[in-house]
């Protein structure tokens, strides 16, 4: 009898002619994938995929075999997995982990990639128990920032999207840092700009387009945060909530605890948040606004497996509810599992065919799937129930520039910032629609609109420098890139350690967090960590408060 090697979960007993376990689907040990591959070991297994060490008969060296579980991935992401291995099997530098090969046998899905054995960096920041010497730090800093450089600057860039100490390993040989994990990776298409928002602009949290405070993701713009509830809605149809029923049903003590919760919220402050529902939770296992708002603290941390967890348990509260259908489907978003959350954004319209913040996840969650004429579909759907959606106008026009449809795009972020002229980002947007339409005085005039409402707003500043380069004021131009590039990188690694030893967690990147505080085990959120093309500046930050 052949046993499965996933003995946590599985470890069924299989015939010896079997290749695949019968109850997982996991290849066997012994098993050669493709007849080359052959599967020596289980070495972990996560929520999507394990990973065998094996040898590749052919070459005769030891490989690590990426497999996708299949029971807990569908036909349409096992294909997107194949797309994007075939994408980051085109990269070649020594810091990012080469893929070797990947295909299809029987059941399995799979990538095989080199083996390395020296651990990641998170076992590094584990075995040190502090910050990294300041040397090292440099070093790693210097070896990340030229590897997604490197991805980010190719004819068709790829930006990684979950860079984190787990997906960073280290060479057993000379003790490199190694980017792996690009299976997930974005791949845009040539002259499209690193760092663009593609879809509506929500990304997860549902914002309110007339302020830049971050809110939770069932949070919409008539949200009601003194509700104990967590209240997204007062009125949307026949399925609207009852702020009156709410208080109802909610006794004081559990009520006092979720209205703490919703306020630690408000004030961005999630670890109190998450500590307020769970003590809710304490009084009341079965409460759905205490689940609720402990999946949003836990999604707002960037703890994406975690949030969709909780609001499962909501949903199982309450099946009828549109909002926690929207929330769970951000999360399964960010998961990257996008089959699993048009699910969710379909079952909440069907609850409520009215919601616009379901159409708008729908339409990003198709961007993201590269089907950006079903993403118009859907924005324009949104738009049918409000017009004045600034989130589905942005959307829009994302799409449109997309396809390369830059007069209906610019049409669009014209129509957006009627709605919020407040919006650096649509400003930007519209930009670079217009440069790319050939309009670049218009273009500049948009740009300065961007940069007057954000002085920081990076890359408003380079398509900037650009638009004055193409236009021949070069002595514009190089202040514009001054103006994008305002600090070096040694400067930059002293101001994040400074940052550091103050314990402000929101003012340093993402890379700087990875290699400083060893207690921050979220990873970084996806896009977090991009780098402006021409000067190696981070353009994102840890947002969670690893303490």
């Amino acid at each position: 009898m052949r046993r499965c090697a996933d003995l946590a979960d599985c470890g069924n007993e299989n015939r010896d002619s079997d290749l695949f376990c019968r109850v997982c689907a996991l290849p066997l040990l012994s098993t050669a994938l493709a007849g080359r591959y052959v599967v020596e070991a289980l070495v972990s297994k996560g929520g999507y995929a394990a990973v065998f060490r094996g040898v590749d008969q052919n070459l005769s060296r030891r490989i690590a075999i990426k497999v996708l579980l299949p029971n807990k991935t569908t036909p349409t992401e096992q294909e997107h997995f194949l797309r994007e291995a075939r994408i980051a099997a085109t990269l070649d530098h020594p810091n990012i982990a080469p893929i070797l090969d990947y295909g299809k046998d029987g059941p399995s899905v799979f990538l095989v990639m080199p083996l390395y054995t020296a651990g990641s960096l998170r076992t590094r920041l584990a075995f040190v128990n502090g910050p990294l010497p300041a040397g090292e730090t440099t070093h790693n800093f210097q070896q990340l920032v030229n590897a997604l450089y490197y991805a980010h600057t190719r004819p068709r860039p790829v930006i990684h999207r979950d860079i984190k100490p787990e997906n960073i390993l280290i060479h057993q040989e000379d003790r490199r840092l190694v980017i792996t994990d690009f299976g997930i990776a974005r791949s845009l298409e040539p002259g499209a700009r690193v760092g663009k928002r593609q879809g509506s602009g929500l990304r997860g949290p549902i914002q309110n387009p007339q302020s830049s405070v971050r809110t939770p993701p069932m949070m919409g713009q008539d949200t009601n945060l003194s509700s104990p509830a967590i209240q997204v809605r007062t009125k949307r149809g026949d399925s609207s909530i009852s702020q009156q029923a709410v208080k109802m049903n909610t006794s004081g003590s559990l009520r006092e605890k979720c209205q703490e919760g919703d306020q630690y919220l408000k004030q961005q402050h999630y670890s109190q948040a998450l500590r307020a529902y769970e003590e809710a939770l304490s009084i009341e296992p079965r409460n759905f606004y205490a689940w609720n708002g402990k999946g949003t603290a836990l999604y707002n941390q960037g703890n994406y497996k975690k949030a969709y967890d909780a609001y499962q348990r909501a949903i199982e509260i309450e099946p009828e509810n549109p909002v926690v259908w929207v929330s769970a489907g951000l999360a399964l978003k960010r998961l990257q599992r996008y089959q699993q959350a048009l699910v969710h954004f379909e079952r909440a319209l069907s609850i409520d065919p009215k919601y616009i913040a379901a159409r708008i996840g729908k339409a990003d969650t198709e961007m993201d799937m590269n089907l950006p004429e079903e993403a118009i579909a859907s924005y324009e759907q949104a738009l049918t129930y409000d017009q004045n959606s600034f989130q589905a106008w942005n959307g829009l026009g994302n799409a449109r520039s997309y396809l390369r449809d830059y007069a209906g795009a610019v049409d669009a972020y014209s129509r957006a910032l009627l709605i919020n002229p407040r919006s650096a980002v649509a400003w930007c947007n519209k930009a670079e629609a217009l440069v790319r339409s050939g309009h670049n005085r218009a273009a500049l005039d948009a740009l300065n609109e961007a940069t007057e409402l954000d002085r920081n707003y990076t890359p408003a500043w380079s398509l900037k420098a650009d638009v004055y380069e193409a236009l021949g004021n070069r002595q514009e131009a190089q202040k514009a890139r001054k103006r994008a590039k305002p600090w070096g990188l040694m400067d930059q690694i002293t101001r994040r350690m400074q940052a550091i030893n103050r314990g402000n967690v929101d003012d340093f990147s993402a890379v700087a967090c990875l290699n400083h505080l060893p207690g921050c085990s979220l990873g970084v959120e996806k896009d977090a960590f991009e780098v402006d093309s021409q000067h190696l500046i981070p353009q994102g930050f840890c947002r969670f408060q690893c303490r």
